[in-house]
Order: C-alpha cells, then sequence, then structure tokens
C-alpha cells in the first residue's frame, strides 16, 4: 500500500467514519458514548519514568493520538499537533480507600467527554494506590481508535517498556502507513472502478431492505438514547460448541455463520419478521500495512438474513455463509458511505441501518483482547464498570482454549431490563443447541422455548378452574337475588327506584306478555328505548321469556336501526312513543300497540310493540310470578353489533354460558353488593356487565342520565349523591374525572372498585393522585373484546406511586384461556409478540348469518382436547413478560410502516395524552396519498388550557424519536364517539387540502432566507415553507453545510439538532426568529397557527 504521493502534511481529511463521529458530536455535543476505556492493575515494582517515555513513544509513533478536529468553512479536517503524549500521576495513597477511589476516577475519566476541535483524543493517566500498587488508565475518543488498535497498541507499549526499564531505546521506525495517509486513500478509492462495484452491490443488496429491527422493548425508546448498557456472560453446552464444530464440518462452514444464523432466527422470532439486518464488525485493516497501525480502521458489515420460504436451518446457513461470503469480498466500502447511500429517515433515537450487532470471536491468546505484559510486574484488567453501546443488543460469542463457547449480551439500558436480556440469552443458547442437533428441521419448528418454558407459558395462559355457576341462565340467578334481597333497591333512575321484588314483578309481567307474543328461545326481540328503568326491566324480561334481545340505540341513525333490524332477523322490536318512528319509518300512534319494522329488500316485516301507556297498562294484568325458565346455558342471550372492516356491521351472538362465566368470576373478584355506576348506553356489551355487577350480588344500580354521561362536573356529583362505590368505565372518563378530582375529591370518597375497559388504560398524574387519596380503591384494567367478555384482569392497588405510565392487560379470568401465537399458530417465546388467541367458557358463538367472517375469526384450537374447541383470533398483538403478565402491544391493523419504520401508533397517542395540556388524543396514517403516507395527530384541550400544534410537535420531541412525531396536528373542540364511547377514528377530520402542485410560499423574510439557502445547498430552484429538508433529499452531511450558510446569511449560530428537530421552512425559520428575539435582534416572522408537515 506504499503511496509514492503520500507528503508530510498538518491536515487531511476525515475518514467516512470520522466524518460520523464528528457530525454525532456536532449534534449532541457532549456525549461520552464514543469514549473507549481501558485500564490495567500492575502490581510490583513499577519503573514508572520508563512507562511514561513508553506511553511518549507510542503516541509520538502513531499520528491519529495527536489529532484534533477542526472545521474551516463548514468542512471537517483531522489536523495533527506536535507533542502529546504526556502520563498524568495521580497519588491516591493517602486516600481512606485507594482502589475505591481509583474507581472512582476510572468511572469518571469514561463519563468525561473529549473536545474533537480542542483534543486530545488520547488521555493516559496513572493511579498511584501504594508504592507497588498501580493502574493504568487509558481512553480514546473512537474517532481516533478501534478495537484492534488496543492490541496495536498494548504490543508496543509492552516493547517501549521492555526497552526503557532496560536502559535501551525501542526501534524509532513509524508505522509504515498512517491515519491520515489511509483517509486520504479511501477518498480516492471512493471512484474507481472496483470500488464503484462494490457500492453498487451494497445499493443493490440493501435496495428494499428493513432498516429497523424492533425487539420488543421494556420501555420506550427514548428520542435520544443515552448509550448506558448493562452486560452479561452466559454459558453454552460443550455438546452445543460440539454440535457447531459438527455442522461446520458437515456443510463447509464457519462457526460464525452457524452462531449467526441460529442469532438471526431469534431476532426473526422475537421481532416477528422474516428479513432483517444485523450488523458484524470487521477490523478494517485490509492491506498488510496496515495491520500495525492504530486508528478507527474497523468497519462495519451489514449482513441481511433472508427467513423467508421456511428454510430448513441447514439451508438457512447456507444463505447466510453466501451472504457472508459476498460482503467480506466487498468489505472496502466504509459502513457510512453505505448509510449515505441508502439515505434513511432521520432518527437520533438508533443507529442508522443496523441495530443489532453479532460478533464471533477465539479466547485463545491474550493478545487478542490487548493484554500488557510488562516484565516482571503482575498486570491484569481494570474495568470501570462503565458500559456503554451504540446498538439496541450485542451478542459477542467466543471460542474458548479448550474447545468450548461463551456468549456475552451487552444491551441497551433505555430499552431492556437485566431480566429480559438473560431470558433473551437463555433462548439463544436453547435455539441453538435445537437447531445444531436436528440442522434439517424447517425453521418454523425450531423454537427457542424450552419444556420448562413452554409449561410455564400454559399455565400463564390459564385462567383459574372454578366450577360451572349453579343457574342455566342469567335472570335465573338475578332471581335468586330477589329471594335473597326482595326489598333491596335494585335500581335508581333519576327520581324513580325500584327494589328488587318491584323490578322483577315488572319483568315478570312482560316476560309473560313475550311468550304470548312467541318469544322463547333463540328469538331475537329488539329494545329501542330510552336509558332508563323500563329499558332494564324489558331486557330482564326477554332474558325471562328465553328469548335474545338486540340492542338499538336511540340515538343511531335511523337507516342504521333498520339495517341491525333486518340483519339480526329479530322477530320483534319493542320500543316506546318517542323511539317508535326510528324503526318503523313513521309514527306510531299512542296505545297502537303493534306496528311493523319496514324490510329494506321487501321481505316479512319485523313486529314492532310499542310499549306505550296504554300497553303498560295490559301487561300489568299478567302474572307477577316468574314464568318458567325456557332457555338453557347455551341458548342466545343476546346480539350486540360491532362495526366491520368492510363497513356493514357485525351481530355478536353471546350465549347464556359465556356470560354467566364472567358473572361467576365477578363474584370472586369484586365486593358484594355494590351501589354501580351504569353509565355506558345499552349497544355495548358492557352495558350487561354493569348491570350484572349490580344485581348479581343483590346491589344497587345508578343509572346515569344521558345529560350527564359527557358533563364530567355532573357526573362526580351523581357519584357523590348516591354513593357509588364500582364503576366501569371508559378509559377516557376516568381520566376526565381524575382531573376533576383535583378539585373535588370529595366526590369520590365512596369509590372502591374503578374499572376501565374499552381503551387502553393510561395513568397519569390526576389518576395517581385521586387513587392515592382512596386508599380502600383499586383500579383494574379490563382487557376483552365483544366476541369474547373480559378476558384478562390487571388490578392496581396501593402504593399508587408504583402503578405504571400504562396498565398491562394482566393474566386470564376463570376458565379462559390465553395464547399468543404466531402466524404459524405456534407459541411464541417469552418477550416476543405475537398474536393473542382466546379460548375457554367465555367466547362467542359466532357472527350472526356470517358463516364466512365466523369461520375466519373462530378457528379451531390445535391445543384443544379435539372435542371442537375454538379459539377467537382477538387481531391484537401482545407479548408475555418474564412475571407473567400479558402485556398489549395495540392491533395488527393499526399498525402502520411509514419510511421504513414500523410504528403503533397507540404509543404516539400515549405521549400525547400525558402531555399536560392535552385532554385526549389520537394518531391515524393517512394514506390518501399512497406513496406518501403521513401520521396526523388529533387532540383536545384540557379544560383552560390552549394548545398549538408547534407546542405539541416540540414537546413530543422529549419523548419521541423524530421518524415518531406526526407530520400534522390538528386541534379538534371534542372527538367523535362510538356507542361504546371509543373514539370513532373513521370520523376524524382530514385536514384541508393543499395546492395542487403542494407548493406554499414561504411566508417572511427568515423563511425566504431558509428556502434560498436550502435551495442552494439541495440544487432545487423552488422550496415551499411546508417542504421538509429530508423529504427533499437532504441528509446529514448537508446540514453542516446549511447551518454554516445560515451562520454566514442570517448571523444566528444554531446547533446542527435544531434543523432535525425543526425540519421545514417554517418551523426552522420560527426557531432561527426565536433565538434572534431571545438575543434582542428584532424578528423577522412570528409562528404560524398551524403547520403542516409532509
Amino acid at each position: 500500500m506504499t503511496d509514492p504521493t503520500r507528503t508530510e502534511h498538518r491536515r487531511a481529511p476525515l475518514s467516512y467514519a470520522q466524518r460520523r463521529l464528528w457530525f454525532i458530536d456536532r449534534l449532541l455535543p457532549g456525549r461520552t458514548a464514543y469514549n473507549i476505556p481501558f485500564g490495567y492493575r500492575i502490581r510490583g515494582r513499577l519503573d514508572r519514568d520508563a512507562l511514561g517515555r513508553a506511553v511518549k513513544h507510542v503516541v509520538d509513533r502513531h499520528e491519529v493520538l495527536r489529532t484534533r478536529i477542526e472545521t474551516v468553512d463548514g468542512e471537517p479536517y483531522q489536523v495533527i499537533t506536535a507533542g502529546g503524549g504526556e502520563l498524568r500521576l495521580i497519588d491516591l495513597r493517602d486516600a481512606d480507600d485507594p482502589e475505591a477511589s481509583a474507581r472512582w476516577l476510572a468511572a469518571a475519566e469514561v463519563d468525561t467527554p473529549f473536545s474533537l476541535s480542542a483534543g486530545p483524543l488520547f488521555r493516559v493517566a496513572l493511579l498511584r494506590l501504594a508504592d507497588e500498587d498501580h493502574v493504568l488508565l487509558c481512553t480514546a475518543h473512537h474517532a481516533v481508535f478501534d478495537g484492534w488498535s488496543l492490541v496495536v497498541l498494548t504490543e508496543e507499549l509492552t516493547a517501549a517498556y521492555r526497552a526503557y526499564s532496560r536502559g535501551s531505546s525501542p526501534p524509532p521506525e513509524k508505522p509504515p502507513v498512517q491515519y491520515a495517509d489511509y483517509a486520504l486513500r479511501q477518498h480516492a478509492q471512493i471512484g474507481d472502478r472496483e470500488m464503484a462495484e462494490q457500492l453498487e452491490y451494497w445499493q443493490r443488496h440493501l435496495a428494499d431492505a428493513p432498516i429497523t429491527l424492533e425487539l420488543p422493548p421494556d420501555r420506550r425508546r427514548p428520542a435520544v438514547p443515552s448509550a448506558a448498557a448493562g452486560e452479561f456472560t452466559f454459558p453454552i453446552a460443550d455438546e452445543v460448541a460440539g454440535g457447531v464444530r459438527a455442522l461446520c464440518a458437515e456443510s463447509g462452514v464457519t462457526p460464525f455463520m452457524v452462531t449467526l444464523a441460529a442469532y438471526g432466527l431469534l431476532l426473526s422470532k422475537l421481532a416477528g419478521v422474516s428479513d432483517l439486518l444485523v450488523g458484524s464488525p470487521v477490523y478494517g485493516r485490509l492491506e498488510p500495512e496496515l495491520r500495525g497501525a492504530v486508528g478507527f480502521f474497523a468497519n462495519t458489515l451489514p449482513f441481511r438474513i433472508d427467513l423467508t420460504g421456511d428454510p430448513t436451518f441447514t439451508e438457512l446457513v447456507e444463505r447466510v455463509r453466501d451472504t457472508a461470503l459476498e460482503a467480506y469480498a466487498r468489505q472496502a466500502v466504509p459502513f457510512d458511505r453505505i448509510v449515505e447511500d441508502l439515505a434513511p429517515a432521520r432518527d437520533l433515537s438508533r443507529n442508522p441501518v443496523v441495530q443489532i450487532l453479532f460478533g464471533l470471536l477465539s479466547t485463545g491468546t491474550g493478545v487478542e483482547r490487548g493484554e500488557l505484559d510488562l516484565p516482571d510486574l503482575a498486570v491484569e484488567e481494570f474495568r470501570s464498570g462503565t458500559v456503554t453501546t451504540r446498538f439496541d443488543v450485542e451478542l459477542h460469542v467466543f471460542e474458548t482454549p479448550d474447545g468450548g463457547m461463551l456468549g456475552r449480551v451487552i444491551f441497551a439500558r433505555d430499552l431492556f431490563e437485566q431480566a429480559t436480556m438473560e431470558h433473551f440469552a437463555h433462548q439463544y443458547a436453547a435455539l441453538v443447541a435445537s437447531a445444531v442437533a436436528a440442522p434439517r428441521t424447517r425453521i418454523s419448528e425450531l423454537v427457542p422455548i424450552t419444556d420448562a418454558e413452554r409449561a410455564l407459558l400454559n399455565d400463564w395462559g390459564t385462567g383459574p378452574t372454578v366450577p360451572a355457576p349453579a343457574a342455566r341462565t342469567v335472570s335465573e340467578h338475578v332471581e335468586r337475588q330477589v329471594e335473597a334481597y326482595p326489598d333491596r333497591v335494585a335500581v335508581v333512575s333519576g327520581g324513580e327506584q325500584l327494589t328488587y321484588r318491584q323490578l322483577n314483578a315488572e319483568a315478570n309481567r312482560l316476560a309473560w306478555y313475550l311468550c304470548e307474543s312467541g318469544v322463547g328461545p333463540e328469538a331475537v326481540v329488539g329494545v329501542c328505548l330510552p336509558r332508563g328503568t323500563r329499558a332494564l326491566i324489558t331486557v330482564l324480561a326477554i332474558i325471562k321469556s328465553g328469548g335474545a334481545y338486540v340492542p338499538l340505540d336511540p340515538s343511531d341513525p335511523p337507516s342504521r336501526l333498520r339495517f341491525l333490524v333486518h340483519d339480526s332477523r329479530a322477530s320483534l322490536v319493542l320500543t316506546d312513543p318517542e323511539t317508535a318512528d326510528l324503526v318503523t319509518g313513521g309514527p306510531v300512534g299512542a296505545g297502537a300497540g303493534v306496528g311493523a319494522a319496514a324490510e329494506p329488500d321487501g321481505g316479512v316485516a319485523t313486529a314492532v310493540l310499542c310499549l306505550d301507556e296504554a300497553l303498560w297498562q295490559r301487561i300489568a294484568e299478567r302474572p307477577a310470578d316468574n314464568p318458567p325458565r325456557r332457555a338453557d346455558v347455551d341458548n342466545l342471550l343476546y346480539v350486540v353489533y360491532t362495526s366491520g372492516s368492510t363497513g356493514r356491521p357485525k351481530g355478536i351472538m353471546m350465549t347464556h354460558r359465556s356470560k354467566l362465566n364472567m358473572m361467576n368470576w365477578i363474584v370472586r373478584c369484586y365486593r358484594g353488593q355494590p351501589r354501580v355506576l351504569q353509565f355506558y348506553s345499552m349497544s355495548p356489551d358492557t352495558y350487561l356487565l354493569e348491570v350484572m355487577l349490580a344485581w348479581w350480588t343483590g346491589g344497587t344500580l345508578v343509572v346515569v342520565p344521558e345529560e350527564v354521561r359527557r358533563d364530567i362536573p355532573a357526573l362526580g356529583r351523581l357519584i357523590e349523591a348516591h354513593r357509588v362505590t364500582a364503576t366501569v368505565l371508559p378509559t377516557v372518563v376516568v381520566e376526565h374525572l381524575a382531573r376533576h378530582a383535583d378539585q373535588h375529591p370529595e366526590q369520590f370518597v365512596s369509590l372502591r372498585d374503578v374499572a376501565t375497559t374499552g381503551d387502553r388504560q393510561r395513568i397519569g398524574p390526576s389518576v395517581r393522585q385521586m387513587f392515592a387519596a382512596l386508599p380502600e380503591a383499586v383500579l383494574d384494567n379490563h382487557y376483552g373484546q365483544t366476541e369474547a367478555n373480559v378476558v384478562t384482569l390487571n388490578r392496581l392497588t396501593h402504593p399508587t406511586d408504583d402503578w405504571p405510565d400504562q396498565a398491562p392487560m394482566g393474566r386470564p379470568i376463570d376458565n379462559l384461556r390465553v395464547y399468543v401465537l404466531d402466524t404459524a399458530m405456534r407459541p411464541v417465546p417469552v418477550g416476543a409478540y405475537g398474536e393473542v388467541y382466546v379460548g375457554g367458557a367465555g367466547i362467542a358463538r359466532g357472527y350472526l348469518g356470517r358463516p364466512d367472517l365466523t369461520a375466519a375469526a373462530f378457528v379451531p384450537d390445535p391445543f384443544g382436547n379435539g372435542t371442537g374447541e375454538r379459539l377467537y383470533r382477538t387481531g391484537d398483538r401482545a407479548r408475555w413478560r418474564p412475571d407473567g403478565i400479558l402485556e398489549f402491544a395495540g392491533r395488527i391493523d393499526f399498525q402502520v410502516k411509514i419510511h421504513g419504520y414500523r410504528i403503533e401508533p397507540g404509543e404516539i397517542e400515549s405521549c400525547l395524552a400525558a402531555l399536560p395540556t392535552v385532554g385526549e388524543a389520537a394518531v391515524v396514517c393517512d394514506t390518501s396519498v399512497p406513496e406518501a403516507p403521513r401520521l396526523i395527530g388529533y387532540v383536545t384541550p384540557r379544560p383552560g388550557r390552549e394548545l398549538t400544534p408547534e407546542a405539541v410537535r416540540g414537546a413530543l420531541r422529549a419523548d419521541l424519536p423524530d421518524y415518531m412525531l406526526p407530520g400534522l396536528i390538528l386541534v379538534l373542540d371534542e372527538f367523535p364517539r362510538t356507542a361504546s364511547g371509543k373514539i370513532d377514528r373513521k370520523r376524524l377530520p382530514l385536514p384541508d387540502l393543499d395546492p395542487v402542485d403542494g407548493y406554499v410560499a414561504p411566508a417572511t423574510g427568515t423563511e425566504k432566507a431558509v428556502a434560498d439557502i436550502w435551495g442552494e445547498v439541495l440544487d432545487i430552484a423552488r422550496i415551499g415553507r411546508r417542504d421538509n429538508f429530508f423529504g427533499l433529499g437532504g441528509h446529514s452531511l448537508m446540514v453542516t453545510r446549511v447551518v454554516y450558510r445560515l451562520r454566514e446569511t442570517l448571523g444566528v449560530d444554531l446547533p446542527l439538532r435544531s434543523l432535525f428537530e425543526a425540519a421545514t421552512v417554517a418551523e426552522l425559520a420560527h426557531e432561527i426568529d426565536t433565538v434572534l428575539a431571545d438575543a434582542d435582534r428584532e424578528p423577522q416572522s412570528t409562528p404560524n397557527a398551524a403547520v403542516g408537515v409532509s
């Protein structure tokens, strides 16, 4: 590699790797993630003078250790300085605990940032603990050092110390190649033919590659990682190591290829992907002359692992072998040049392109670890205890001298708990063992689950087994409460109340009337009545008659009501004079009794029974005694409609058995005889849960008037007035009540059992504060679906300080089974995402009149006993935590992919909802322009607070990486709602369309200046105020030029990060004007009321 053009230089360009680190340092100054520490404990009679001269000799030999980085006209260069390499001596002999002081200093040294512009980038200190006990501390910045540099440095330091300590001098020759020469050569080679061919390979190979790999984290990914890491080692059994070698011999591959293939398989199963990238370091010294050079030569190769088509493990290893050989043949291309060509979306939260690292090393010789071998001295490694990583997870496999293997995991503490990663290591060891034991097995059949873990998953997923209740129908159990508590108040609605005796008598009379009208088992009866006691009587009467009710919400459009009547095949619809015309299409006169609902296809009309006063008088003539039980446990109880994906509502058929099981669980789980708030409309299945929560143990139901349901102060007063003890409410209502409780805590002192359902339970400061003042109260999270009732329960008890920000799903309730399965319906390992399936006594019969949908959603149970058991596919993503708790991860059909990133909108919604100015939040993906999907955030303000889109986006940047920030924030007065109280996402308004070509001219002088500079740097003639720098093709290296030109043109010195956080012309101009205004200079523009970001 001798270069005849080499000159003695004081300044040289940065290598590609150096330039990235320089850019990161400018973007996030003061970070220590790229500090490389190493230290040695030296015992014996150390010649300190000889060691100091040895250090100086090594630094003199390698220019890169005397390098700093300076910027000229916006371009960085490495500048080689004279001198350097002085050994600092720190005397700790008088310290109370010299060793503890040494470790504290070692940790402090690691946490001390380098100044790339001032230098030096290599620091050495000698700590004197005693006369014959020293610690040598070295810290280098990664811009001038890598792993192999440690080997070179310790070899040369050893040789120089030996020479100086014996009174001689080491050889004076310098390395044939200095790092600056390498950087010059690298830039020159990028344009040659061979390098162009290698570049073309990487461009082609990674063109459609997934540039993110998201393992299930324990914590939300921070907007900017801390680099704090944990580490541990784990054993790999000797027989497994032998199996790896045997497979290598059989297949003509290396241990690296086998262990990497197993790693890729584990990652695939945990992340639920079949195409992924794993980085692997190579030491980057391709020419022999570089083997003795110090510097940042190491390169990272992105290995693309293809697991599609369900290959055998042997076939997977062969794929990895081919990929590895192709990559090694093209390893001269700097990883940073690959990233530059791929131009991934900006993201400060993770390493670009590869977030997972893998390496295999032989530890047979000490030199590979960079060991000092000083004569007549005992030297051992001295570690600071501080570990950092730029990756999410690193796995390093070591081949030991005795032929065994050892694993080492380094993981980002921002994301993972130690226990999670220790389980990850166990899974890897188990997967390697099973793969090498049966390498011709299809990878879908290789699971990183031991028999013990399989048993654990089965135990976690099985709810308590309890006997079925004695009652055969829901109404039969209510009748037993009537016998036990005849004179206790069963329901309060406005100024009216009924005892259990009165409620039962009224329901019985109507039930007899319905039986006379032909209602019986499997007959569907529609109920279109306003909230109140008569609606409750009617529902109970239908159940007593053996029929099944279908709720018809009077607030729904008449067209929907008529569709539900038709689709449910209702034999009868019960209304009152105010609601009759909603289903008949015309008025029903007072006392008319029976009308008919118009059929959309002109078929036989459904009878409509108008429960007017005259008819109630006739019904009062029927017996007050209980009619004989006509239905049984497997007969239909109700049909509840939910929205269908095709736009056509689907009717879910629930039997008595399912509801009896849930209510039997209620008896075990909740305090008896509660005073229950009846909040929901009749349409969702939660309505009957509220009703029976009261009536199952002789409690009292308190009906919330319609006008109070959305009036939080009035709802608080109602809870106080009726001493409500139990509620089942939408999550958002509990949040609103908690904020109201900040000012009126006295209204909620009666609460004991509070449950949320529908949306994911969020726990903000107000909720914690509210329940902290209720020492006897619990907060439950009911997870379930209309098709399966309540499936799992998570209960939060005191102290509230320990409550999570988002509640998990919890554990299965009685007689239910929950599975988390992959696409082949196999259990996924602990910690891996999969789809939630539910089996057991709680699931519905299916969808009324929709055998196709029923077959798709209610599938045969592969884990059952072969008696026709079924599982319900929920469409929800979840995972089992190591503590056996089920954790929700969003809807499978809600997850979106934007710019190569898989995004769960629910995570963004949680961050939005946590902002102190935001009342509620929703996030959707707008695909109206298929080639340019974008996230839209919808927010409502908290009472008395103001919201602006810029403020919301600015606050989100503290918690979310840039790619997760909604491109547009819309502020609404309130959200549209479904009948169950959930946000109706289909009715969220879309933003006003942009001009035809999307161009909006800069509006202020600052915006015009920013647009002109962008146009100059990007070579684009016309740039609008909403245009995004990175969306126009800008990348990180161009950012430095923009910042330099802004300083020249506007006299404002912005940190590089500003352009990442304010990436549109309008946002950046607003940032500039803010900076200028803070410096008492005249701003040229003001923030806009709303800024859309494309």
